[in-house]
């Protein structure tokens, strides 16, 4: 962790400085969700939407506000629920929560290749 600190740290310098406050790390992640596919589909949705002559442009932001609001309430209760679980393994000594840690962890990187395999034999 702090091997990781102290790299971007020494790569990054004049853009650490520049976060002097919480306001700036909204653009930071903003930048950030627009790189991801699914916000990107969004984003070009919503636009195909605004260039149909019927379409009001006031009803074609209702597709980017939804996903919006449901990846908040989905980042919500994640945070949620793993406040809980790192709470739970950590009543149980170190040992536990690390092995906790690295199941979760595990778990993750599994799921997350399963998905690219689906996502990649569908196309």
């Amino acid at each position: 962790e702090h091997a990781v600190a102290s790299l971007v740290t020494s790569c990054c310098p004049a853009l650490l400085a520049a976060i002097d406050r919480p306001s700036r790390v909204f653009w930071i992640g903003l930048l950030f969700g627009l790189g991801l596919d699914t916000a990107t589909e969004i984003a070009v949705l919503t636009l195909t939407a605004i260039a149909q002559p019927d379409v009001p442009r006031v009803s074609a932001l209702v597709l980017p506000l939804l996903f919006a609001a449901g990846m908040a309430l989905v980042d919500s209760l994640n945070a949620l629920l793993m406040l809980w679980a790192q709470e739970w393994a950590a009543e149980n000594g170190p040992m536990h929560r690390l092995y906790f840690t690295l199941l979760l962890t595990v778990a993750s990187a599994v799921l997350a290749l399963a998905i690219g395999l689906v996502e990649a034999l569908g196309q």
